[in-house]
């Protein structure tokens, strides 16, 4: 049984490339690196095979840097990855995601401003982000410049950020706009979203507000879109 689990020890060490045979209890939030779908099927494939709970609990204490998708829990499960790591996974990429509202991009920073400002008032207002299978997502109320993140607003790290982002028009109607969701993954590498249906595309600043919110719960059903997907 010793043998077996210095075995198991080892393994972690050399997926995870640390020095150390087990991971430090005492390291302070963040400090570890979260774990990638190919050290989670490496993990399931080694030793640990015997010890799931042990797995569990590396995904617990390191988070994952992978936004993890149906069609990424298949290809998880197909490596036999059990299902006890499957819903921590889900867990915890649920507790590392935020929803970022960004910066329109459009000549009028005011104007922007004011569009990013009632976003974040919609979300504030929904009280509670659901995304299946992740559950609850915690609220970002700190708006994004228009590429998500620069000097002044930085990513907190092992973040899976949901960024809701677009550009404003001038139109002679109003304004036109053109919302994007872009996926950020925990390395920082930024991928973007197909949209859901029925995107907003114009408005007024009569309709300003209701036109925010409107993005917003466009931007969250692409979301949910691109979880199942």
């Amino acid at each position: 049984m010793l043998q077996t689990r210095l075995r198991a020890a080892l393994s972690i060490a050399i997926v995870l490339g640390t020095c150390s045979l087990w991971p430090a209890k005492t390291s302070q939030a963040g400090d570890e690196k979260p774990l990638s779908e190919e050290q989670v099927k490496q993990l399931a494939r080694g030793p640990l095979r015997k010890f799931p709970h042990e797995i569990v609990k590396l995904v617990e204490s390191h988070g994952v840097d992978f936004l993890p998708t149906n069609t990424s829990l298949a290809g998880l499960k197909d490596a036999g990855v059990k299902d006890d790591v499957l819903s921590a996974i889900r867990r915890k990429a649920g507790s590392q995601m935020r929803i970022k509202v960004c910066l329109f991009k459009n000549p009028d920073s005011a104007l922007a401003t004011q569009f990013a400002d009632a976003m974040v008032r919609r979300l504030v207002e929904r009280k509670v982000v659901e995304i299946a299978p992740f559950g609850s997502i915690p609220l970002d109320r700190t708006v994004g410049s228009p590429e998500g993140f620069d000097n002044n607003v930085k990513p907190e790290p092992n973040t899976l950020y949901i960024l809701l982002e677009g550009w404003i028009r001038n139109s002679p109607a109003g304004f036109s706009i053109e919302p994007t969701v872009v996926y950020r993954d925990a390395q920082g590498v930024q991928h973007s979203i197909p949209g859901a249906d029925h995107a907003p595309t114009s408005f007024t600043r009569q309709n300003l507000d209701q036109t925010a919110g409107s993005v917003v719960d466009w931007g969250i059903e692409t979301a949910k879109k691109y979880a199942a997907s």
